[in-house]
């Protein structure tokens, strides 16, 4: 009775024994199915890969060679590659300028637009100079006795010219200005309470400013002075001075004596 039911047991059971040969049927199969899944994958992998680097050489080099031939025919060409501008730049600009100068050589100087070449004109006599990559230029200028006008233009890189500049006019004058004392004269004295106010009279350049012991004396329109000065006992130094408009400078010295 018990041998009879285990061996329906045997029969009858769905999962085959550890280490009978069903169990390694069934692990085959599975192993096959994956295999073969593995091995389609590889080989479309493959295949994209195969395309892809085609339609590189198709497409992509060829267009990556255009570009560099691009470039470098730019590199190799002689003429520039140019942009039309014909917008002129804006007149130069003079730093400080006098109206008068004592200095025959005169270094004027300025701003316009960087690289431009900057025409100018010295009583009407044409002088060139290049402006530096900031836009500024500088030049020295031989001025003549007398009045000079200065101007100038600019011409930048594409040749378009400004309008003229402002126009100055630089008074060149090296000469100092006279003066002539008329009184008191040199080494003169004077005596008592009634001298010890004196009158000085005089004239010089009446474009010049004059001072006594650095005192403002002021001229008429023909350049006379009279000014009163009062005495200290003893010696008194009077110094004049005149300076005009170019700077140009004329000392004298008168002594008196006051005696009380």
């Amino acid at each position: 009775m018990v041998e009879q039911s285990l061996r329906k047991g045997k029969v009858g059971g769905s999962i085959p024994p550890i280490g009978s040969k069903d169990m390694y049927k069934n692990y085959s199969r599975r192993t096959a199915v994956e295999e073969r899944k593995n091995k389609k994958k590889a080989l479309t992998f493959i295949i994209l890969s195969i395309v892809t680097i085609i339609l590189l050489f198709i497409f992509g080099i060829p267009l990556v060679a255009k570009f560099v031939s691009f470039i470098s025919d730019l590199t190799k060409k002689d003429t520039p590659i140019t942009i039309n501008d014909n917008t002129p730049p804006a007149p130069p600009r003079f730093d400080d300028v006098p109206d008068a100068t004592s200095k025959e050589i005169f270094e004027i100087s300025g701003m316009t637009e960087e690289g431009a070449t900057i025409y100018i004109y010295l009583n009407n006599t044409e002088n060139e100079i290049v402006a530096d990559s900031y836009g500024e230029f500088s030049l020295s200028l031989d001025l003549t006795k007398g009045d000079n006008i200065v101007y100038a233009i600019s011409k930048d890189q594409a040749g378009n010219k400004s309008a003229e500049s402002e126009k100055y006019v630089i008074l060149f004058d090296n000469e100092k200005p006279e003066i002539t004392i008329s009184s008191p004269s040199n080494n003169q004295t004077f005596y008592g309470s009634s001298q010890k106010q004196i009158e000085i009279t005089g004239s010089t350049d009446p474009k010049a400013t004059l001072t006594v012991n650095e005192r403002f004396i002021t001229l008429d329109d023909n350049g006379n002075f009279k000014y009163s000065y009062s005495l200290s006992d003893g010696e008194n130094i009077l110094n004049f001075k005149a300076i005009d408009k170019a700077e140009n400078l004329l000392e004298k010295t008168v002594t008196v004596t006051f005696t009380p």
